[in-house]
């Protein structure tokens, strides 16, 4: 069961990244979100930070919604961090590039 849900989640986010490069920016968010929400819930905490990830990036380059997009780049670079992932590097950088200028600052 928590694979099928982990390859789902996965799945959207690969649909996610396609809408985004499509520009039906809607849908991307929607898709990410619910990627998103389905790694809490089967507690997949790499899977979270992965899904923090993609969304924060997607919101802060999107611009409109850049503080929820910065938060949530943090939030992925905190689990990162505690699971002591490569991919905290990755988290930085892109907190270092989009949230420079986010109303609550790179953390």
């Amino acid at each position: 069961y928590i694979n099928n849900k982990l390859l789902h989640e996965r799945a959207l986010r690969v649909y996610a990244n396609f809408e985004a490069t499509c520009g039906e920016d809607g849908a991307a968010e929607q898709l990410f979100r619910e990627g998103l929400a389905m790694s809490i819930q089967i507690e997949c905490w790499p899977d979270v930070a992965d899904a923090q990830c993609a969304l924060g990036r997607f919101l802060a380059q999107g611009g409109h919604k850049s503080d929820e997009g910065c938060a949530l780049l943090a939030e992925a670079a905190q689990h990162y961090k505690r699971m002591q992932l490569p991919e905290l590097k990755m988290a930085e950088e892109l907190i270092s590039q989009l949230c420079a200028t986010c109303s609550k600052g790179a953390p």
